[in-house]
């Protein structure tokens, strides 16, 4: 055999050889990269929250909010006493849980054991609507801070919202009344026409109403008293509004 040949046949075995290498090539990296984000996709893949989780976040966003509501109203503030009544309340949560949905009540046991079973194989046409949903209330709008305000460029209702209620005008235990507005302290930026469409204000007013009909005109002229009572009332509804109004003033109080 020639030389001509000899280099003939040792190119078109390199050429051989370097399609194959390009076949192989081709075939593992896509197996490579599905390997890969399946990889990632297990490491970023975290558990859902267990149910001690959930009630732990929630107690901490409550007794925020309580905290911040006791400060805006010039209440003290308890907080073993917050955690008890806190704890009361999510257990309250659990126990309306139940009867609403007795069918889908499990002991932490069982929902351990069902999360912790290396056998059991995740669905993937679950749907996202079936995950574990979050309990926590949140904490809503607060009161604007210095900086905040200050991106409001100037306009007033922006920075400092307020809610006001239709006057209404209750009975007190002495056959005296009192004709009382109530308007509640927003958050930043709080849509208080939007707020209006919803009917925002009416657990507030409930809350106001049940309070005064349990006075005295003679309990509502005494020196400070209002003001007491306004703090007060503030405070619980702060509360009740998981801190989206921060206090309340009385835009009307008048006693007869």
């Amino acid at each position: 055999m020639d030389e001509e040949a000899v280099e003939a046949e040792a190119v078109e075995e390199d050429e051989e050889k370097k399609g194959g290498i390009k076949k192989i090539v081709i075939v593992l990296i896509p197996l490579l990269l599905v390997g890969y984000l399946g990889a990632t996709m297990t490491v970023l893949k975290s558990a859902p929250p267990t149910a001690a989780e959930l009630d732990a976040t929630e107690k901490a966003e409550m007794l925020e909010t309580w905290a911040t509501c006791a400060a805006a109203n010039q209440q003290p503030f308890d907080i073993e006493g917050a955690e008890a009544e806190i704890e009361a309340i999510i257990e309250e949560e659990h126990e309306l849980e139940k009867a609403l949905h007795p069918e889908a009540s499990m002991s932490d046991e069982e929902s351990e054991d069902e999360s912790e079973d290396p056998n059991e194989s995740e669905d993937p046409n679950e749907s996202e609507d079936n995950a574990t949903p979050s309990r926590s209330g949140g904490l809503g709008m607060k009161v604007a801070s210095g900086a905040r305000a200050g991106e409001a460029g100037g306009d007033v209702s922006a920075i400092n919202p307020v809610y006001e209620n239709e006057p209404v005008t209750l009975n007190l235990t002495d056959a005296h009344y009192v004709k009382v507005k109530v308007a509640l302290q927003l958050g930043y930026g709080a849509d208080v026409e939007a707020l209006g469409v919803a009917n925002f204000g009416a657990l507030a007013q409930d809350i106001v109403n049940t309070r005064i009909r349990t006075l005295t005109v003679e309990q509502l002229q005494a020196p400070d008293t209002v003001v007491a009572l306004k703090y007060e009332l503030g405070n619980q509804i702060c509360r009740e509004y998981h801190g989206e109004v921060s206090t309340i003033y009385f835009a009307e109080f008048v006693t007869q």
